[in-house]
């Protein structure tokens, strides 16, 4: 997808300015999509999205380059395996929007509850891949497709590839249908890069031990192993879109593994 960026970026978001009075900070509204971007004088780390109810708020943070084709950069790998923080930490160095799948919006948000929520013990397979679906198509429409229409990065933890592992390796659904179905859903909007934390099954299990679990974490440990045979499957499947980092060693390790590969690939 060819994408030209714009002179103003925030122009192309339909950003209104409101000064707020005291001389200290600006704000930048968008109007349509009521998402709220602020720009501090104080230098912040990284776009950050806020999943209050009724309320979506980003802080802007000056991105070094405005590209004509920015990166939309997935992290994905199984549960505990440092994703997360890795995401974080790339977005913050290079100045790109920080975001996640699922409820990376306030639609979202309210489907990432349902899906978690361990009291829930009923929920059919099909029923989960259609709403974590639906968080996809959001978050695509509202937050990645303006964002990457404006010049700027993308940083997601999580994405539509972790429906095909979940859904389609962990919950033994087809996988062309769910493919099928999320091509549809996210507009054929997919990750130009994937980051796959590849952990060892002991470590794994170490950091799962100190979390309270969720409804996914919980799913056990013949379901995990399924999600990440998938994900290592789709990785060797499409070798020019995937980097695989092992995820050993110290965060600070792995983040140098992580920024060497997407240098040596030309993503950045």
């Amino acid at each position: 997808m060819n994408r030209v960026a714009p002179a103003n970026p925030r122009e192309a978001l339909g950003l209104v300015r409101e000064e707020d009075g005291t001389g200290s900070d600006e704000q930048y509204v968008v109007g349509e999509r009521g998402a709220v971007l602020q720009r501090h004088r104080v230098r912040l780390d990284v776009d950050r999205v806020d999943h209050v109810p009724g309320r979506r708020t980003v802080e802007w943070v000056p991105s070094p380059t405005v590209s004509e084709h920015p990166p939309y950069i997935a992290f994905e790998g199984a549960e505990g395996c440092g994703k997360s923080t890795q995401a974080a930490r790339l977005a913050s160095s290079i100045g790109a929007m920080l975001t996640r799948e699922t409820g990376g919006t306030d639609i979202g948000a309210r489907l990432r509850t349902l899906l978690h929520d361990t009291s829930i013990h009923n929920l059919h397979p099909r029923a989960e891949a259609l709403i974590t679906a639906a968080d996809r198509a959001q978050h695509i429409a509202e937050v990645v497709e303006p964002t990457l229409s404006a010049g700027r990065a993308v940083i997601t933890d999580r994405s539509v590839y972790s429906s095909l592992a979940y859904q389609g390796y962990g919950r033994e659904l087809d996988i062309d249908e769910i493919r099928h179905l999320n091509e549809w859903g996210t507009n054929g909007v997919w990750p130009s890069t994937v980051v796959f934390l590849d952990t060892p099954d002991d470590v794994v299990a170490e950091r799962m031990s100190r979390r309270d679990l969720d409804r996914f974490e919980a799913a056990g440990d013949e379901f995990h192993a399924r999600v990440l045979a998938g994900f290592r499957t789709m990785a060797a499947a499409d070798p020019d879109r995937w980097i695989t980092v092992q995820a050993v060693g110290s965060v600070d390790r792995v983040a140098t593994d992580i920024r060497r590969a997407l240098d040596e690939r030309g993503v950045l």
